[in-house]
């Protein structure tokens, strides 16, 4: 939703809005886990042969925060509280077009940008917000992979109670 970067959250449920079932060694998608099945599941560990899902848990380091409570979809993007820009003209990298930069902060010498956009949760509907985006759980995104760190990976099963 605010482009190509890697996106956190502190909440163990958005992380499960995004996770995709593995159902195991002879399930679709086996061979794209094969070496991830050969890692987890040895010295006598089986997959438990149900829907088994997969997220990590990450050390990021955020830096100076520019906090949002969703995007006004117009363009130049903006806070949609404040109006506000989020990001300058898009970054061009040869790998990756899709990189986005963030503003500026105001008033540092020499300039410095913000290095990680939070996406807080809005008290109410915010105009020209979808309400399924900020409503719910704060999100953190960060425009620069040296700054995480994957520090596990976690196997669960979904259970109704």
């Amino acid at each position: 939703m605010f482009g190509a970067g890697c996106y956190f959250a502190e909440d163990a449920e958005k992380v499960d809005q995004y996770a995709r079932p593995d159902a195991g060694p002879s399930g679709p998608g086996h061979a794209e886990l094969a070496e991830l099945h050969a890692r987890l599941y040895r010295e006598g560990r089986t997959h438990p042969g149900e829907d088994v899902f997969y997220a990590f848990v990450a050390r990021v380091v955020c830096g100076a925060c520019l906090h949002t409570d969703g995007l006004d979809r117009n363009r130049p993007p903006r806070d949609a509280a404040s109006g506000q820009e989020i990001f300058v003209e898009k970054y061009r990298r040869p790998v990756n077009s899709d990189m986005k930069q963030l503003v500026e902060i105001p008033g540092t010498t020499p300039p410095e940008r913000y290095q990680t956009l939070v996406v807080n949760v809005a008290k109410g509907p915010v105009p020209g917000v979808s309400s399924r985006s900020v409503l719910r759980n704060r999100e953190f995104v960060s425009f620069n992979r040296v700054a995480i760190y994957p520090e596990y990976v976690l196997a669960f099963l979904r259970k109704l109670t």
